[in-house]
């Protein structure tokens, strides 16, 4: 049996948020230690999380606590922004869960096959914290994929200033790098772990998915054998969006399809070619791929999360014993112009689920069978024993 608890609490005393936090985790876990804890903090606490990780560690005599600074925390009990938080999740009992830390900054690549390399043998899902300054979230999954390619994967980037987010593994305060753990592996415990990872978009296409025909780097030069930037012009017609096209590229992302199915990547717009008739986006287009132009949009944004997990639970095939989620700060109140409402989602769908999550900078999910790096997108990670 598997046990998990979380809780969050406010205010801005980050050591007493964390003991609250830790121990209202543990009440809901009914266990008196836990394995491993994880501690997402508000930036404003980045100072005292040194205490942080020792108030969570008194409170659950975890073997391991995992700690990292994230723009706002989650659980199904509401959402944190912009407002000091500590979010504490606790698991234990028939669990394979194997924490890590690895150095990241300006060795993405090499840093995603060490997490593959220890992911490779025998796990159902790895969730990964990533400090952003100095990574290329691409590179990083890239090696992942290199040396674990069946295993799923769901994580964030971090919040921080300019030196970094802040990470926290034992006794270890680091910046520039990503942490995370590794759930199932070798050995009896936890041997029949399942996972799924389901990804939401905030976006909702202006029409029909074409196909991209012609590309020269990040650029997309045709679509369907015209103009990339007729197609987008055309696309952005909407009489909300203005008739102003550098006006639109603000409100308009593509979506870059990862496969044959509903999934995709929404990426910005970054730039125009006009003597090409291009478009620049950040991301890397194929020839062939499928493209779709998008806007945000609040009601669908709630409606697919709701889709998206739905279909997760039912791939998962068994209740899960706990979870994630990873949003995007694109989403929350600056998307809905309210506080709660993926946290409200989610627990209508979840119930009383131990689910821990965070804002983020950018996320990670496996998507059509690949590591990818999303966008705007709120990223679902289900867990059962």
């Amino acid at each position: 049996m598997i046990t998990a608890g979380t809780a969050q609490v406010g205010g801005s005393d980050g050591a007493s948020a964390a003991r609250e936090a830790a121990r209202r985790a543990m009440a809901r876990a009914s266990t008196l230690h836990a394995d491993l804890a994880i501690a997402l903090v508000t930036p404003d606490h980045r100072d005292a999380l040194p205490a942080i990780v020792a108030r969570v560690r008194e409170q659950t005599h975890a073997e391991v606590v995992l700690a990292a600074t994230v723009a706002g925390t989650m659980t199904l009990e509401g959402e944190i922004e912009d407002e000091h938080g500590v979010a504490v999740m606790v698991l234990g009992g028939e669990l394979a869960a194997r924490p890590f830390l690895v150095p990241s900054r300006g060795r993405s690549r090499e840093a995603g096959l060490a997490i593959g390399a220890i992911a490779a043998r025998g796990a159902s899902l790895v969730v990964l914290f990533a400090d952003p300054v100095g990574l290329d979230p691409e590179a990083l999954l890239e090696g992942f994929a290199e040396a674990a390619p069946d295993v799923r994967v769901a994580g964030a980037g971090l919040a921080g200033d300019a030196e970094g987010a802040l990470l926290a593994l034992g006794d270890r305060i680091v910046s520039g790098h990503v942490a995370g753990v590794v759930f199932g592996g070798p050995g009896g415990r936890g041997r029949s772990l399942r996972a799924d990872v389901a990804t939401s978009e905030a976006c909702r296409p202006l029409a029909a998915p074409r196909t991209i025909t012609t590309v020269a780097g990040n650029a997309i030069l045709t679509i369907d054998d015209r103009p990339a930037l007729e197609a987008f012009v055309e696309a952005a017609s909407d009489p909300a969006l203005g008739d102003d096209p550098r006006r639109a590229a603000q409100l308009v992302l593509v979506g870059l399809y990862a496969g044959e199915g509903r999934e995709y990547l929404a990426r910005p717009v970054v730039g125009f070619d006009p003597a090409r008739g291009g478009l620049v986006v950040a991301g890397q287009p194929r020839a062939g791929q499928r493209i779709a132009f998008t806007v945000r949009e609040a009601i669908g944004a709630r409606d697919d999360l709701r889709v998206r997990v739905r279909e997760g639970l039912a791939r998962l095939g068994a209740p899960p014993a706990f979870g994630f989620y990873f949003n995007c700060v694109g989403r929350g109140s600056n998307l809905y112009g309210a506080q709660n409402v993926d946290a409200t989602t989610l627990r209508q769908l979840l119930g009383d689920l131990p689910l821990l999550g965070c804002f983020s900078n950018f996320e990670l999910a496996t998507t059509a069978g690949k590591a990818e790096m999303h966008l705007f997108s709120g990223v679902a990670a289900l867990v059962a024993g």
